[in-house]
């Protein structure tokens, strides 16, 4: 109900059968950005409640995302007209005390896990199915879509997702079991399209516990590169400030500017690495992590002075500070080139 955008989902809409198998009804308010038009409700009105368009009861922010998750099914920030934790009877408590039901929680990953396998190619055949118009297929799917990676970012952005698939390594085996026999409703050659492709929910499943597994070594890595970088930066001022024979070009104002600019780079490294040592996990990739570093420690005009570190003939550096120069030279160029080449900035470089 969370993930398809639920917006009445009161006590009378949900339940267990004589067999403990959980049923859902009255569907006609999901995907609640877009079907609110239906009862009236203008998609882009404002609820003076929440202070978001209609459209937006359920929060499109990775964070807020995570917070609903996190305390599911209590939601701390989307807010649909009916769900169990605004209702009156007891359902409201139960709904307190299933949150922290561990049994419950693992159960809830599961379930979220399990949505977010779902390729968009199943809600296309789904709308296929279901409406007669091209555009509304094509909006449908667009939607789901845009709310699958939502959930997908916020739940890979959880130390608690990452350990539930950690303490559940074969849960996939589980998934396409249940995925399979949901196929077995469409034996027909005419319906064999409204199959879920178990193939592509295995890649999609492979995919994620990849950037599970991938950012605890990113983590080590940055943690490396960090402590290497203000061991240089230490070195290099320490040198720079006691040094007796000075390149031409550093007079005093220069000697001052680069130890200054060398020591702001040393602090913000320092504080990097002390959020790096909090966080469980590290969810930038490889190449992020080095340019992430990068970009701390060279400002611009760090490079011009590298620059003219590198192109100045009389410049008496130890060949140990000749090397570094050329390092930084290298790194800044290979920042560059990273940065000018992503077409689309993951939302990790984003937020940096």
């Amino acid at each position: 109900a969370y993930c398809e955008e639920e917006y009445d989902l009161h006590n009378g809409n949900n339940g267990f059968d004589g067999a403990k198998i959980a049923h859902k009804i009255d569907n006609d308010q999901t995907t609640a950005s877009y079907t609110l038009k239906y009862i009236s409700k203008n998609p882009d009105s404002i609820n003076p409640q929440t202070q978001r368009k209609n459209s937006d009861t359920f929060t499109k922010s990775i964070a807020e995302i995570q917070a609903d998750i996190r305390f599911f099914p209590v939601l701390m920030h989307s807010n649909p007209f009916n769900w169990p934790d605004n209702e009156k009877s007891n359902a409201a408590g139960y709904a307190i005390r299933l949150r922290d039901t561990p049994e419950f929680n693992s159960q809830k990953y599961y379930a979220f896990l399990k949505r977010i396998l779902i390729n968009s190619e199943i809600y296309a055949a789904a709308g296929k199915a279901t409406l007669s118009s091209d555009n509304l297929q094509k909006k449908l799917t667009t939607i789901k879509a845009e709310r699958t990676q939502l959930l997908k970012t916020a739940l890979v952005g959880m130390p608690e997702f990452h350990a539930y698939l950690k303490q559940n390594p074969n849960v996939l085996v589980t998934i396409l079991q249940e995925f399979a026999q949901y196929n077995q409703d469409y034996k027909n050659a005419e319906d064999a399209y409204l199959k879920v492709d178990l193939g592509l929910v295995e890649q999609n499943f492979r995919a994620i516990q990849a950037l599970v597994y991938v950012p605890e070594k990113n983590k080590k890595l940055a943690i490396a590169l960090c402590q290497n970088a203000i061991l240089e930066l230490h070195n290099f001022i320490e040198k720079l400030a006691t040094s007796t024979t000075k390149p031409n070009f550093f007079h005093t104002a220069n000697t001052n500017l680069c130890v200054s600019m060398a020591k702001a780079a040393k602090n913000n490294l320092e504080l990097f690495l002390g959020n790096l040592d909090k966080m469980p996990y590290c969810n930038y990739t490889a190449d992020e992590v080095i340019i992430k570093t990068q970009a701390i420690l060279f400002t611009e005009n760090e490079k011009v002075l590298s620059n003219k570190l590198l192109t100045d003939k009389s410049s008496s550096l130890p060949a140990s500070h000749k090397k570094l120069t050329e390092q930084l030279e290298k790194l800044m160029n290979q920042i560059e080139t990273e940065y000018h080449s992503m077409k689309q900035p993951t939302i990790a470089l984003k937020k940096q």
